[in-house]
């Protein structure tokens, strides 16, 4: 079973490990490995602003496999993140994970559009993104990758 749980410090050990993985740090456009303390700061940080960010765990019956949430919340409009450990990547999982968010966040928090940086060679997040109502928008740059913006509107 798929559970998604609110964001907390127990979680950040498993997240940097999860993020040590090179092929998923360049489809989630992180350019360079981040050590454990400067991962630990930033997560720490990241759970002190929660009216722009909410972030959740995403487990496996009790085993922490990734995270989600949405970010840069402002104007009723937020930017959508998610990303698994590679080894339940094609399992079906971000799918799960998406519509529980969509459905208990998007409309929760009076936004009317979520939107979404999927890189370009990324394909299986596109069309993750395009089977929940995602509509390609315009290719723009980040961190020198080719970024599809991805936008689902209420």
């Amino acid at each position: 079973m798929i559970y998604i749980y609110p964001f907390s410090n127990e979680y950040i050990d498993t997240t940097h490990r999860i993020l040590l993985d090179e092929d998923l740090r360049k489809l989630f456009l992180l350019n360079r490995k981040i050590g454990y303390e400067d991962n630990k700061k930033f997560w720490e940080s990241y759970l002190l602003n929660p009216n722009n960010n909410k972030v959740f765990a995403i487990l496996e019956d009790s085993e922490h496999i990734g995270n989600c949430g949405l970010k840069n919340i402002n104007n009723n409009c937020a930017e959508f993140w998610i990303y698994l450990e590679k080894k339940y990547w094609g399992l079906g999982y971000g799918n799960i994970v998406m519509k529980k968010l969509i459905e208990n966040n998007f409309f929760r928090n009076d936004l009317d559009e979520v939107y979404a940086f999927v890189d370009i060679i990324n394909k299986r997040s596109i069309s993750l993104f395009e089977k929940n109502g995602f509509h390609k928008k315009d290719k723009v740059r980040i961190n020198d990758n080719t970024v599809i913006t991805m936008t689902l509107k209420r």
